[in-house]
């Protein structure tokens, strides 16, 4: 229940707490009805009808075109579990606790296309809901932590169509819906367009690593790019793995995951995507930094310039060895495709490589203008998640009532 509100003139309370007078406190099923997926045997699948799997949902807030999981079944199947626009599908199984009970909004009718028992159909009534605003309302935090509670778990945590329809929601009337939805579209468009320059950003590192890591691509001070492949660019050697890089012992500095504390003076640094996984107060690296961090089973690598603690996962520490930089060696690995080769070979494949090497002040030249690429992805990254915090923080007053939109006369 939301307090947030409590006692302010012209709000009520209710049973998800105080809200503004005009909205109502409904159960779902007032709303609308619920209807479980299409089960098959596995036989019946990869032919026949389009059907909206978990992956089609998981990650998505909306459905817009017809899937590519087929299925076989028929025509009252077809009528009884068809997708038309304003339904919603609720996911009714994960493995992780935040998955359960997402939501994505079919956005079109979906002809000839039924869903997966997997998920749960939401039906609104007519004239209760508007569309734009479906694909947020189930998605504010007060709403979250209620399929939560409602959820069980065993093997997975599971939410049904019993607990759903006995959801409480806070609605607000259609055009004040309307206005919020398009208050939280902008900041999904502003999201969305700096992820487009993430992106964009990115296949331009990938494309001058290719080219200035290979002398396709040269500064003119330090010689001419190379025109054939296989062709050694002038002034540059190739290189074995162990004239690169030399392995940091580990055994001084590595932590074990009940080492990892909520609060610590050093970062714990593993394999992953996230450079930080966790915090300690062991014994950090100091000396000698920078290192890159390779990951044996993930193989993610990252660079690392500042005193931490190596976790406990698979963690592979190396440093450069004589005549090397570190920088340019970190964007050596990255342009280089590793195989998998099963659990925990990564590392051995790696070790068998040649690589191309100029001399240090190409090295450090080409190290500088990826390392520009990086810091510019990086500030991007940060302003998408600003946003994307920002909007949370948003609708949690949006939806709550918190914060009150402007709604014309006429619309009213």
């Amino acid at each position: 229940m939301s307090n947030r509100n409590e006692n302010r003139p012209e709000y009520k309370k209710t049973k998800v707490g105080w809200i503004p007078e005009e909205w109502e406190c409904c159960k779902l099923s007032t709303l609308g009805n619920f209807t479980n997926g299409i089960n098959k045997d596995k036989s019946e699948f990869g032919k026949g009808t389009p059907l909206v799997n978990l992956q089609d949902v998981f990650g998505r807030n909306v459905i817009t075109d017809l899937p590519t999981g087929l299925v076989t079944c028929s025509d009252e199947e077809r009528n009884r579990y068809c997708l038309r626009s304003g339904d919603v599908l609720f996911v009714r199984s994960s493995v992780k606790p935040e998955g359960v009970g997402l939501t994505t909004v079919v956005l079109h009718n979906l002809h000839d296309c039924v869903y997966s028992g997997f998920l749960i159909r939401y039906r609104p009534k007519k004239n209760i809901f508007d569309t734009s605003f479906l694909k947020y309302i189930f998605y504010g935090p007060l709403f979250r932590k209620t399929i939560l509670r409602y959820s069980t778990i065993s093997a997975n945590t599971n939410i049904n169509q019993v607990a759903l329809s006995s959801i409480w929601l806070a609605l607000p009337p259609l055009p004040e819906q309307k206005k919020i939805a398009e208050i939280l579209s902008a900041w999904d468009r502003a999201i969305e367009q700096v992820g487009k320059l993430i992106d964009a950003k990115e296949r331009l590192k990938k494309g001058l690593m290719q080219q200035l890591l290979t002398g396709r691509m040269r500064f003119s001070e330090f010689g001419k790019p190379v025109r054939e492949k296989g062709e050694l660019p002038e002034g540059w050697l190739k290189k074995h793995f162990s004239t690169i890089f030399k392995r940091v012992n580990l055994k001084r500095f590595q932590i074990s995951k009940k080492d990892y504390k909520e609060s610590g003076k050093y970062p714990v640094v593993d394999q992953g995507q996230e450079k930080i996984v966790a915090w300690s107060n062991a014994e950090p690296i100091t000396d000698p930094l920078p290192v890159i961090i390779f990951g044996d089973h993930t193989r993610e690598i990252k660079w690392i310039d500042f005193p931490f603690i190596p976790g406990a996962d698979g963690t592979i520490i190396l440093i450069s060895a004589d005549e090397t930089s570190t920088v340019f060696a970190y964007f050596l690995l990255c342009n280089t495709k590793i195989v998998s080769l099963g659990y925990s070979r990564h590392f051995s494949e790696l070790k068998s490589k040649k690589f191309l090497v100029p001399q240090i002040p190409e090295q450090i030249r080409i190290a500088a203008v990826l390392s520009s690429c990086d810091r510019e992805i990086e500030l991007l990254k940060k302003k998408q998640e600003k946003l994307k915090e920002q909007k949370k923080g948003l609708m949690q007053k949006l939806l709550t009532g918190e914060v009150r939109v402007k709604v014309k006369e006429m619309d009213t």
